[in-house]
């Protein structure tokens, strides 16, 4: 799912809600990365860095990473409807050149055919100072298609 008019230069945050959203294949982890160019290509370097905390099943797991290609958005979902996770992404400073850009989330879902429940939230940098023009959701294999609603909103402060 690809955002190509986010209009960063008239929002000063973005909220991106993914609600209803599993794949065609089991256990797979929704994903973002940014653009500097429209959308023509998606940064996938090291600038990434990101830490949040999980309960999937009664399991608490703290994630941090320091340099990777994407945010995680939620934890695995999966192929079936009963198998879906809801997020909200509160993006920040996208459309500022001299700022690095900003993210803080949370999701709800549900795994392994609706009987364990999975809750994350934490944030994100994506530590490169550059104006941010499109926003990617993906799918680590790129082979399973997404369901689901996905709406990006604009937020201007006063």
């Amino acid at each position: 799912i690809d955002f190509t008019s986010i209009k960063e230069n008239k929002y000063d945050v973005h909220l991106l809600e993914l609600q209803g959203i599993f794949f065609s294949g089991t256990n797979k982890l929704p994903r973002m990365r940014l653009s500097n160019d429209g959308g023509s290509s998606f940064e996938a370097g090291t600038s990434y860095q990101e830490a949040y905390e999980s309960i999937v099943a009664s399991t608490f797991t703290q994630v941090k990473s320091t340099g990777q290609g994407y945010f995680n958005l939620m934890s695995n979902v999966g192929d079936e409807v009963t198998e879906v996770g809801n997020s909200h992404t509160y993006l920040y400073n996208l459309g500022n050149s001299s700022k690095y850009s900003f993210c803080t989330h949370q999701s709800s879902g549900m795994n392994s055919g609706g009987t364990y429940f999975s809750s994350t939230y934490g944030s994100g940098v994506y530590a490169v100072a550059e104006t941010i023009n499109a926003i990617r959701i993906f799918e680590a294999t790129a082979t399973y298609n997404i369901t689901g609603t996905a709406k990006l909103f604009g937020i201007k402060e006063l």
